[in-house]
């Protein structure tokens, strides 16, 4: 899988600055890839852990769509994976943050854009779309309550 970057200033937590190539350096690396006999099956990327713009996950899904045309064009085998990460709030109602787009506004992005993704290269592949929803599953199941007897530090 070629990972990508993505504009994750906005989310909770940024994973661009750690994990990924920019896109627009992706097609360089699968010259590479290509020259040196690796199979590359697909893209992945994520938009940052507690999503703040359901944009990210349509930019991303379009460079992915850039990135599999210009593997066609160099004559690699035909990319069939897109990984979409995370960044899924655990409700409905903002997680963090009041501003956070919730769950059904970017499920509602995700599968416009998983269909724009589909419409361009379905015809030629079976495509495999996966993410990696933890922090929707995990975000809400646990309350931690904890009684202080004591503080050491601080003013006062």
């Amino acid at each position: 899988m070629l990972r990508i970057t993505t504009n994750d200033e906005k989310s909770v937590c940024s994973f661009s600055n750690k994990f990924g190539c920019p896109a627009s350096q992706g097609h360089e690396l699968l010259e590479i890839a290509h020259g040196l006999g690796l199979d590359v099956i697909g893209v992945s990327f994520h938009v940052g852990s507690g999503c703040g713009d359901v944009a990210a996950y349509t930019t991303a899904l379009n460079q992915a769509a850039s990135l599999f045309k210009s593997a066609e064009k160099i004559g690699m085998k035909p990319m069939t994976m897109i990984d979409i990460g995370g960044g899924f709030p655990g409700d409905n109602l903002g997680t963090y943050r009041s501003e956070l787009p919730n769950f059904l506004e970017i499920a509602a992005a995700v599968r416009t854009s998983i269909a724009d993704f589909k419409q361009q290269f379905e015809s030629t592949r079976k495509l495999r779309f996966i993410a990696e929803p933890g922090r929707y599953f995990v975000s809400r199941s646990t309350t931690i309550a904890t009684k202080i007897y004591g503080r050491k530090g601080g003013k006062g």
